[in-house]
């Protein structure tokens, strides 16, 4: 389903925007991509596969210092279930020494 042109326009294409809310236009339907399934069926592998993710990300953070863009504005806030920034936050990757 996840290539499915009536879920998502240039399904082959990679557009991470895709899956913001707000960035696109194109409303598709909440089951109409479960990577890791759903229910009592969903893939035993999942926690791992979230897992590697966090580990991934611990590492880059070991090994490269974040900071803002410079010139960068004080981000607000928006209330969704979570708070999430209301403006794109751009970031840059320092190497650490």
């Amino acid at each position: 389903m996840s290539y499915s042109e009536q879920n998502f326009p240039d399904p082959h294409l990679f557009k991470p925007g895709r899956w913001l809310r707000e960035a696109d236009k194109h409303k598709h339907h909440p089951f109409s991509s479960v990577p890791f399934g759903f229910g009592v069926r969903s893939c035993i592998g999942r926690r791992i596969a979230e897992l590697e993710m966090q580990l991934t990300l611990a590492r880059l953070l070991k090994q490269f210092q974040l900071k803002l863009e410079p010139g960068t504005k004080e981000v607000p806030a928006k209330s969704r279930i979570v708070l999430i920034p209301k403006n794109p936050i751009n970031l840059q990757f320092l190497d650490r020494q």
